[in-house]
């Protein structure tokens, strides 16, 4: 959850008198100090003049919004404001910093007009970010003297934003709507079946699960009873001879509110469990898109479909897929529509609010927080495949975090996330791009591997030799650990758009590259279409080829035939072609099929069985194809599946399927089991007797493998705005009694790997510096199989007195690192370079922190008493992320934000130098005894007896 700063409201009542007062009476003490003293209090401050004190800017808002629009730099050393500073560079950084803040404060202020339009907002906000990161960067890397200043708050610790998760006992299956856990369960019978199987010290046993043998109402309780009762009936001796359990594995049901309820499995640890259904039905598994409407964003999407036999599907889920984005921060409309006041100022209100406003922030009293959720960031599931024990893996691309890794991209970073069949989450990745990465492809391996492909503009790795575009492939476990990752790191620009495994668990891709591909390769023109063989243990490149004329040719699909060869399909001057490739030999073509001008389509996808390959994709062509038409072409543009027959040595057009309305429609995958082929798409028209409910739909379809005739069309809309398949898979046991008890086939993971570099976005060898009390930086160095713990031993080697390194536990977040200033100390936290930085990853920003008796100023002298306070000092802005302009609440709770700042600049530059002001305020505030005179608490009582006449709600916040 992210925090968000507000204003703390604060009652009318005596204690805001009391402030006011004590506010006054300190002005009035320092007048009253003697000469003495009032001239050791003071000192020169370090320049004559600064820049709040000169003649104010009349130039109408509207035109300084003009001229900073074309702003490149908001940091700006050798202004005539800096210049002010002479050669004081603590002076002259808070100059600097003023007047950048200046001018983000007029752009906030000009975005929070209710006549600016979000468009406008958004133009804005671009321009706002750029001064926000520059702000950052410079008072990152500033050299100053007596001053700290840092982006965020002020503190003596700071945290990671994420954690690295934690092994669960237990695993919750999806919910059900019931209304009680003791109701009879939609769609199971007492004919159901299946299996638990458990092994425990390398014994396995299999307990089967009847549910005729439930007397009653076959609920989740009764089913969890049955379960339960047979696992207990296993029994062993321990070690004081008793007859306990043998397996601590149990069947539970949560509820998760009132109308939904969870099947658990607890008791895990130590035990590995698998379930299996007697009877098993094939499902679908749909990835698309979908946006609600303009100002949405972009989710992925996750769809069951079972009952793929009969004529019309049932959609046994739909799930949304998205990455997690920063919290925007907005003023409450809610408090600002409550406010009693509604407008009306009065004198002697605002005199007090200004009186203990700036008592505050003069203080640093903390405000307080709110918990937000966090919003969904512009997310797209790109392809799905499914293993042979049912689990379904999800690729696709977001700008935001997954899970509790942070996304360290410059724009979007790939995601994998397994699913079981039921549709729970059981883990998901990022895949750690610096730069931009973008995923397509996706495939499983004999042994349940997977292997994802596509591009990235950045590193991978962080040891990229060429800049530009590389293709890339990346090999995960199934249980989620990365095992190895390859960047093809050429001279050209390339990318892979489809991957496949052989027998021997070789890898295969296929794509576009703008020059030669490896060393020993040709281009034959601008673009060229390559296929590579990669070594499925370590992902080294053992062949390649590439072909290319001086028309542009790009790789769309892959597949390897029955025979172990391989077959690609590829766009080539906006013709389709598939080819046969010698595996042995990926220069030899065994044979060549033009299919024909795609006209402004494209292909999508290849599936194979047995002898039979299956194309699909779209087309504006009505004679693309080939062989017998059983199904003609209905609209601009369509979508097609064909199918080849291969013979070996040449290869022939069996049928062309078109797939369309009067609409566009285009067929995004494709896949093929016991003769059927199955495809997704997306149409802006209506299928048949299908209802349309978005500007654009989802859809599914099924088309007999030897006649080529359509099944059944299933048009999968949302509720509004524009959707979309973009790929789709078969899995033979996604529907069964399991499903319906909202549980998968196959093994329950409730364990991974915990170490930074499988639960983070971390790599081997990114690093982050720490400075201890303005020493030396010393680099802390991400190494291989790191885990919090060893990282913050590492850390507090930088010092054993001044630092303390630890990991903190909390929520289902797991482990996090907490690093703290102690015994006086004073710790600065600087980036890594470039692509090598470890603290994006950890979500750290770069800061300094310091022990909390130098914080709160609780050093003492030698005689117990106070000591004089030294000049300068720590001094944040308190930003914090999500600042925006792109609403006009986020403009209002940016230029509250940025005025803040723009006190704490004048603040820092007012301790370079004693002033008697703020220390007897100062001293005077600290001080907790004394009461409002009776002369100010009547008048309080006739201001209280006015506002109560002023505001029916009675009471008044400030």
């Amino acid at each position: 959850m992210a925090t968000i700063s507000s204003f703390s409201l604060i009652q009318l009542d005596s204690s805001l008198l009391t402030a006011h007062y004590q506010a006054q009476q300190a002005t009035r003490g320092v007048g009253s100090l003697p000469a003495g003293s009032v001239s050791k209090l003071n000192s020169k401050p370090p320049t004559a003049q600064t820049p709040w004190n000169q003649l104010e800017d009349k130039t109408p808002l509207e035109r300084r919004i003009t001229a900073l629009k074309t702003t490149q730099n908001f940091i700006n050393s050798n202004s005539s404001n800096a210049k002010l500073a002479g050669d004081n560079k603590d002076a002259k950084a808070l100059f600097t910093l003023y007047e950048a803040l200046v001018k983000l404060k007029d752009i906030a202020d000009y975005a929070s007009d209710k006549n600016r339009t979000d468009t406008v907002r958004s133009t804005l906000d671009i321009l706002m970010q750029k001064g926000l990161s520059q702000i950052k960067d410079f008072m990152q890397t500033t050299d100053l003297n007596l001053l700290d200043l840092v982006y965020g708050s002020k503190s003596n610790k700071v945290q990671t934003q994420i954690g690295v998760g934690k092994n669960a006992s237990k695993f919750i299956g999806r919910s059900l709507l019931t209304s009680s856990k003791e109701a009879a369960i939609s769609g199971v019978s007492p004919s159901d079946r299946f299996t638990v199987t458990i092994s425990k010290s390398g014994e396995t046993r299999d307990f089967d699960i009847d549910l005729s043998e439930i007397s009653g109402p076959i609920s989740l309780q009764a089913i969890a009873d049955l379960v339960n009762s047979k696992i207990e009936a296993e029994t062993t001796t321990n070690a004081l001879g008793e007859t306990v359990s043998k397996y601590t594995t149990r069947f539970n049901v949560e509820k998760i509110d009132n109308t939904h309820y969870s099947l658990a499995l607890s008791g895990l640890t130590g035990e590995k469990v698998s379930l299996t259904a007697a009877v098993a039905e094939p499902s679908l598994f749909v990835v698309g898109t979908s946006k609600a409407n303009d100002k949405a964003v972009t989710t992925g999407t996750l769809t069951r479909l079972d009952g793929l036999d009969n004529s019309d599907p049932t959609r046994g889920f739909r799930d949304s897929i998205a990455g997690q984005g920063t919290t925007l921060l907005e003023v409450n409309d809610k408090t600002a529509a409550t406010d009693p006041l509604n407008g009306r100022t009065n004198a002697t209100i605002e005199k007090i609010r200004q009186s203990v406003t700036d008592l505050y922030k003069e203080l640093d009293i903390e405000t307080n927080k709110t918990d937000s959720s966090r919003p969904n960031t512009e997310t797209t599931a790109s392809a799905v495949a499914v293993d042979s024990e049912g689990h379904v893996f999800v690729i696709g691309n977001s700008a935001g975090d997954f899970g509790h890794e942070v996304n360290r991209s410059d724009g979007s970073d790939v995601y994998l996330t397994k699913y079981d069949a039921a549709g729970n989450v059981v883990w998901q990745h990022l895949l750690g791009a610096n730069g931009t990465a973008s995923g397509y492809g996706i495939t499983i391996d004999s042994n349940d591997n997977v292997i994802i492909a596509g591009s990235v503009n950045g590193t991978l790795t962080g040891n990229e030799l060429f800049k530009g575009t590389d293709s890339f492939v990346t090999k995960f476990s199934n249980s989620g650990d990365q095992l190895w990752t390859k960047q093809i790191d050429s001279y050209a620009d390339d990318s892979a758009f489809a991957v496949a495994v052989d027998a021997d668990n070789n890898v295969y891709i296929t794509g576009q590259t703008k020059g030669a591909f490896t060393s020993g390769l040709t281009p034959g023109g601008s673009n060229d279409m390559y296929v590579a063989k990669l070594s499925g243990s370590k992902g080294n490149i053992l062949a390649a080829s590439q072909f290319g004329t001086a028309d542009s040719e790009v790789g769309k699909a892959i597949a390897v035939t029955d025979d172990g060869n391989i077959l690609v399909a590829s766009e080539e001057n906006g013709r389709a072609i598939v080819r046969k490739l010698d595996s042995t030999d990926l220069t030899t073509v065994l044979w060549e099929k033009d299919l024909g001008s795609l006209g402004s389509g494209s292909i999508s996808g290849i599936a194979v069985e047995g002898t039979n390959i299956y194309l699909a994709g779209s087309t504006t062509n009505s004679s693309f194809g080939g062989g017998t038409v059983t199904n003609p072409q209905s609209g601009a543009s369509d979508g097609f599946v064909l199918r080849l027959d291969d013979g070996g040595t040449d290869a022939s057009v069996a049928w062309t399927n078109f797939v369309g309305t009067s609409g566009s429609d285009y067929i995004t995958g494709i896949a093929a089991s016991g003769g059927q082929v199955y495809v997704s798409g997306r149409t802006s028209g209506q299928m048949g007797a299908e209802s349309k409910t978005g500007s654009t739909d989802a859809f599914a379809g099924k088309i007999d493998g030897m006649t080529g005739s359509t099944a059944w069309i299933e048009q999968m809309g949302g509720l509004t705005g524009a959707n979309g398949a973009t790929g789709i898979a078969i899995s033979s046991n996604g529907s069964s009694v399991l499903s319906k008890l909202g549980l998968g086939p196959g093994s329950v993971q409730v364990t991974e790997d915990r170490t930074l570099m499988a639960q983070t976005t971390l790599r081997a060898g990114d690093y982050f510096y720490l400075s201890v009390n303005g020493g030396q930086q010393q680099k802390i160095v991400i190494r291989e199989g790191d885990t919090f713990e060893r990282l913050a031993s590492r850390i507090n080697t930088a010092s054993f007195r001044n630092i303390k390194a630890e990991t903190v536990i909390g929520g289902p977040e797991g482990r996090r690192l907490k690093i703290s200033a102690i015994n006086g100390g004073e710790i600065k936290i600087m980036s890594g370079s470039g692509d090598k930085d470890a603290l994006k990853s950890l979500g750290i920003e770069p800061t300094t922190i310091i022990s909390t008796d130098k914080l709160y100023n609780l050093n003492t002298g030698k005689n117990g008493k106070a000591a004089d306070l030294d000049l300068g000092g720590l001094f944040g802005l308190n930003f914090e992320a999500g600042l925006t302009t792109s609403t006009m609440n986020g403009s209002k709770y940016l230029a509250g934000k940025l005025a803040d700042a723009i006190a704490q600049m004048q603040r820092a530059y007012r301790s370079l130098y004693h002033d008697p002001t703020i220390e007897a305020l100062k001293n005077n505030a600290k001080k907790t005894s004394g009461t409002v005179p009776a002369h100010l608490q009547k008048q309080l009582a006739n201001y209280k007896d006015g506002l109560s006449r002023l505001m029916s709600s009675g009471g008044m916040n400030i």
